[in-house]
C-alpha cells in the first residue's frame, strides 16, 4: 500500500501477492534467465530513462533488471487500468506480456523474448 500511495498507482493484485510472498532478490542473486527480480523498497519510475510527467504518477514502474542492468522490466500502467510488462533499454520500449503472471510464466518456460 505504501508504494501504490507513494507513486498514486493501483498495483495488479498478481503482483501485489508476489511481493507479499517473495518480495525480490538479494542484490548478489538472479534467477536462471539472469534476472533479478527487486525487493519492494528498490522498485521505482524509470527516472533518466524517459521524460519525466510533471507531478503526474508514474506511467511505469521497474521492478527487475536483466544482466545487471542492461534491460529492465517494468509494470506500465494505461489510463484504462490496464497494466502489461514492459521491457526499457536505451534503445527502445517493448511490451513483454499482458500481465505480471503472463511474465513469470514466460520467465518459468525459459522463453521470455529479449
Amino acid at each position: 500500500k505504501k508504494l501504490e500511495q507513494a507513486c498514486g498507482v493501483r498495483l495488479p493484485e498478481d503482483f501485489k501477492n508476489y511481493l507479499s510472498c517473495a518480495n525480490g532478490m538479494q542484490i548478489d542473486d538472479w534467477d536462471d534467465n539472469m534476472i533479478r527480480f527487486w525487493p519492494l523498497q528498490e522498485i521505482r519510475a524509470p527516472t533518466g530513462m524517459i521524460p519525466p510527467l510533471d507531478s503526474s504518477p508514474p506511467t511505469s514502474l521497474i521492478f527487475a533488471d536483466y544482466l545487471i542492468d542492461s534491460h529492465f522490466f517494468a509494470l506500465e500502467f494505461s489510463a484504462n487500468s490496464e497494466v502489461r510488462v514492459i521491457n526499457l533499454s536505451s534503445e527502445r520500449k517493448a511490451v513483454i506480456a499482458g500481465s505480471f503472471s503472463e511474465f513469470i510464466d514466460l520467465c518459468l518456460a525459459k522463453n521470455l523474448p529479449l
